[in-house]
């Protein structure tokens, strides 16, 4: 039976090739060999005494969660825990790491048995691909260490953070200042008309919204909606600045 030793020699070109897809240089080779190592193919009677990549995925699963959460926090530090984690599980799921992962070509580069069909790799949705960057992501963190770790899974969503912006660009202030004022002061903010401008093709509204402890902020809009958004986003930004 091939040993892993024997196995790495054969597969050497392919692995470098796999490091110039993910930008990144294992120091142990045998780690990124395993972290593309499925069992389907570790199961073989060629190649029984072959361990699997399902360990790291476990562990790549764990440095994944933190990684993200360690990049959203500091790249939105005025974002709240609940909104945070809506951000976290919009990017860490089984459709967007396959995504990523058949991007990175991991179907090319995987070690399977013939039990699979190479070519059913290529579904976007194939939790086998998710799985197997779990794996890789696993292998990088032994390999380098957190902070590689972290540079990686960072460059990885390199093409979602712009999503991630656009969601703080579109943020419900409204949900968000409810939330806020039924936490801080155990009451619901109250919206009031207070005036409305131009004509009935081209109107333009006024909204003061008023919370308990003496808060009010007005906002204008082309519809009331979202006149009562931007008081919204002017309230939320009072009472973040006076927690700080």
């Amino acid at each position: 039976m091939p040993s892993a030793n024997a196995l790495l020699d054969k597969k050497k070109y392919l692995l470098k090739s796999f490091e110039g897809a993910i930008s990144y240089k294992f120091k142990d080779m045998g780690m990124l060999l395993l972290s593309l190592t499925h069992k389907s193919f570790s199961g073989t009677n060629s190649h029984k005494t072959l361990e699997n990549n399902e360990r790291l995925e476990f562990l790549g699963d764990a440095v994944l969660q933190v990684a993200v959460s360690d990049l959203l926090v500091a790249r939105f530090p005025n974002y709240n825990e609940g909104e945070l984690s809506k951000i976290r599980a919009s990017m860490v799921n089984r459709h967007t790491l396959s995504m990523i992962a058949q991007n990175l070509e991991i179907g090319r580069y995987l070690l399977i048995g013939k039990s699979i069909n190479r070519k059913m790799l290529n579904g976007i949705s194939n939790s086998l691909l998710a799985d197997a960057l779990e794996a890789v992501i696993g292998a990088v963190y032994l390999d380098g260490g957190f902070e590689k770790a972290k540079k990686f899974v960072e460059s990885l969503f390199d093409e979602h953070w712009d999503d991630v912006e656009s969601q703080k660009l579109n943020r419900d202030f409204k949900s968000m200042i409810q939330e806020l004022s039924q936490k801080r002061y155990g009451t619901a903010p109250k919206y009031e008309l207070i005036g409305e401008f131009g004509n009935n093709h081209n109107k333009t509204f006024e909204i003061e919204l008023q919370i308990e402890e003496g808060i009010s902020a007005r906002g204008i809009g082309h519809n009331k909606k979202d006149a009562e958004q931007e008081a919204a986003k002017k309230a939320w930004e009072l009472m973040e600045i006076d927690k700080h």
